[in-house]
């Protein structure tokens, strides 16, 4: 596959504001206007703004949770607008996000282990060693203890939850 793994090419995304019977145009906010980039294989990609930039929107839009007002979002040259719901669920599969609020994200039902290993179970069965086995990986890998895979998200710091959010997106 030559190009880029992802590719995004003027996205535009815009909120109508709702507007009375009689009014011919809509009133818009424009939470993310123009934007285009590109992610080549091994590349690790940022995306960082004030508050209110539309980072979450973005993010949205790739994993096609809104649909976009404009522009295309490729992934290895596929135009994923076009995607019907097994390609969309298989697409996802590839591709994660981390919220910058890590314990809003979290279940706080669950223990680390089951929010690390909750997206596998979605796409693939695992036996529960192979699920205690990747949990523990994933949390050696952004440098925390395995052992931490039976707590729940509030007996954990700020900055182990935010760790625990990028495990599960490596998972």
């Amino acid at each position: 596959m030559n190009g880029p793994l992802l590719k995004v090419e003027n996205l535009t995304k815009y909120y109508p504001l709702g507007a009375g019977i009689f009014k011919k145009s809509i009133p818009v906010i424009r939470a993310v206007e123009d934007v285009s980039f590109s992610v080549e294989a091994g590349e690790t990609l940022c995306i960082v703004g004030e508050s209110g930039c539309g980072k979450s929107t973005v993010a949205r839009l790739l994993m096609r949770l809104v649909e976009p007002t404009g522009g295309r979002v490729l992934i290895d040259g596929t135009d994923i607008a076009g995607l019907k719901k097994d390609a969309l669920h298989a697409w996802r599969r590839r591709m994660q996000m981390v919220f910058q609020d890590p314990y809003s994200s979290l279940n706080p039902r669950l223990t680390a282990g089951q929010i690390i290993t909750e997206p596998v179970e979605n796409f693939e069965r695992l036996s529960r060693k192979q699920r205690q086995a990747l949990a523990a990986d994933l949390l050696r890998k952004v440098g925390m203890s395995p052992e931490m895979m039976h707590r729940l998200p509030s007996e954990l710091s700020g900055g182990q939850r935010q760790r625990l959010g990028i495990a599960r997106a490596l998972s």
